[in-house]
Parts: C-alpha cells; sequence; structure tokens
C-alpha cells in the first residue's frame, strides 16, 4: 500500500471544487484549474492536509471569494504559484521556511490598485486605466515582496510623484508609452549625492563641476531612467560607470572631454531595450580600450566625436 513515507510522485489536477475537497491527502503536486471553487460559502482552505506537497498552482480566477488559507506545517511545500485574479480578497500568505511564492496580480483602476494583496509579487497595470483624476501619487512600498512591476500603455498619467521607497524585491520594470506622462521629473542635477538621488529618477542631468570625486558611478540602479545628459569636463575621477540594463533609457549623451579617467577601461552599453539615440562628443572616454554595444534593439542614431574611444581594442557592437 501506499503510505505517507513512500517515495512518490504524484501530480493532482483539480478541474472542479468537489475534486480538490477529495484530493488525496498524499498528493505531491496540486494544480487548481481556472475559475474553479468561486462558491460563495468557500472562504477558508486549508492546504495542511497535504503532507508530501511539494507544489501548488492555482490558475487565473479561482478561489475568489477565500479570505484565510492555511498553509501550516507542510515541510515538504517548496512553491506555490497563484494566477491573476486568484485569492483577491487575501492580504497575504503566510509561510514558514523558504518557500518561493509566485502571486500574478492585475489591477485597472485605482480602487484594485489601493486594494491590492501586500503579498503579491507580480503586478500588472493594464493598458489605458488607473488614469482617475485624483489618482495623482503611487506607493508601491506596501508590497515588500513585488519582483516585477509592468505598466501598461497611456496609464496612471495622472501621478505626479511616486511615495515610500523602492519594493526590496524589485528587478524587473516595464513602463509602456504615453504612462506616467505627469510624473514629476523636475531634472535632478548632480549637487546632490548619488546616493540620495530617489529610485524613479526619470531624467538625469550631470553639469560641470559637480561628483568631481566620484569613483563609482552606478546609474543601473535607477531603473526608470529615460533620459542621461552628461556634460563636458565631468565625471573625470570617475574610475567605474555602469550603465546596463536601463530598459527604458530612450536617450544617452556624454558632451566633450569628459569621463577620461585612466582607470576606467572598458564601458558597457547592454540591454537598453529603448535606447534610440547615443551621442558621445569629443575626446571622452579617452582610456577605453573595450567597448561593448549589445541588445540595443531601438538605437537608429549613434554618434562618436573625434577622439573618443580612441584607445578601444577590443569592441562587440
Amino acid at each position: 500500500s501506499i503510505t505517507s513515507s513512500s517515495m512518490i510522485t504524484w501530480p493532482y489536477i483539480a478541474n472542479t471544487c468537489s475534486e480538490f475537497q477529495q484530493a488525496p491527502s498524499i498528493i505531491t503536486e496540486l494544480t487548481i484549474a481556472e475559475n474553479t471553487c468561486n462558491e460563495d460559502n468557500l472562504t477558508s482552505i486549508d492546504f495542511s492536509r497535504f503532507i508530501n506537497i511539494h507544489r501548488i498552482v492555482i490558475g487565473r480566477h479561482s478561489f475568489t471569494k477565500v479570505t484565510n488559507v492555511n498553509l501550516a506545517g507542510i515541510d515538504s511545500l517548496q512553491s506555490i504559484f497563484i494566477g491573476l485574479g486568484s485569492l483577491s480578497l487575501v492580504s497575504t500568505i503566510n509561510v514558514e521556511g523558504t518557500i518561493d511564492i509566485e502571486w500574478k496580480y492585475s489591477v485597472a483602476s485605482k480602487s484594485a490598485f489601493m486594494s491590492a494583496p501586500v503579498g503579491i509579487t507580480d503586478l500588472t497595470i493594464v493598458s489605458n486605466s488607473c488614469n482617475e483624476v485624483d489618482f495623482t501619487s503611487l506607493d508601491l512600498s506596501r508590497f515588500p515582496y513585488l519582483r516585477t512591476l509592468t505598466i501598461g500603455a497611456n496609464s496612471l498619467n495622472h501621478i505626479t510623484t511616486i511615495e515610500g521607497g523602492k519594493p526590496l524585491s524589485l528587478t524587473k520594470l516595464t513602463i509602456g508609452e504615453r504612462s506616467l506622462i505627469y510624473l514629476q521629473t523636475t531634472p535632478l542635477n548632480s549637487t546632490i549625492a548619488v546616493q540620495s538621488l530617489p529610485w524613479f529618477l526619470t531624467e538625469l542631468f550631470v553639469f560641470e563641476g559637480s561628483w568631481e570625486n566620484e569613483l563609482v558611478l552606478d546609474l543601473s540602479q535607477f531603473s526608470m531612467l529615460r533620459k542621461i545628459v552628461i556634460g563636458n569636463n565631468v565625471l573625470n575621477s570617475v574610475r567605474s560607470f555602469y550603465v546596463h540594463n536601463l530598459r527604458q533609457v530612450e536617450s544617452m549623451s556624454v558632451g566633450n572631454n569628459s569621463l577620461n579617467n585612466p582607470y576606467l577601461l572598458s564601458l558597457s552599453l547592454s540591454d537598453m531595450d529603448k535606447l534610440q539615440t547615443l551621442e558621445i562628443g569629443s575626446n571622452s572616454f579617452g582610456n577605453v580600450n573595450s567597448l561593448v554595444l549589445d541588445g540595443l534593439k531601438e538605437l537608429h542614431r549613434l554618434s562618436i566625436g573625434s577622439q573618443s574611444f580612441h584607445q578601444v581594442t577590443h569592441r562587440t557592437i
């Protein structure tokens, strides 16, 4: 006979709520189909009876009336996937150990955003939405586990400020065309310390005489940057310059006689999906010997002045 201690792999798919309720307690993988278990009287679900469960997958728009989830005491559980619109009344899911939770959620209005569960990991703001005139401030800090934020086209167009800090887990941000068009982006210049710049910075202007003692300049931390302007005769103390993986940047320019530190030997501009214009003035990056331009899918204007990159011996374009 099969016991709870047997070494088995038993995937189980529940297409109805009765099938979920009748699922054997020793299954190892549980999949709940889409649009399932939405009965008005189903407000609490208990997964603790599945003593061997490794993975739980909940399809889209299921368990929509549930307000409480019990996962206590399941030592074998490794991951949970929650589809869009499922468990929409549950604020957060408490788990023990290092269980990987992937919780997708989609909103199309201010009220839906404000009531989104704080435990979500992937948030999509659909196109042409969240444009209410009284929706002027966006606070993402309430989502501490947020890893991916996708903003569709023409959305959040009355937002003028972003409140709170950047979610610590946020690693991927996509902003659609004509979204956040009124976000206040008064160009912040480099009289402000790099570490004091807001994480949601969209435009950066570096003027002559600024950051004269900066040794490392890492712009890749500002994932919402759209425009970078570096002036003349600046950043010549910088030994390391990081600008990769800035997927929202549309234009970048560097003036004359800039970024010429003898220790600045390489430059990589990679995975800047929206970069259309790259302009480098004369006599800049004069000591760089390795240049990488990779993943610049939209680049249609590239201008490099005389004596810039003149020591490059290795390049990838």
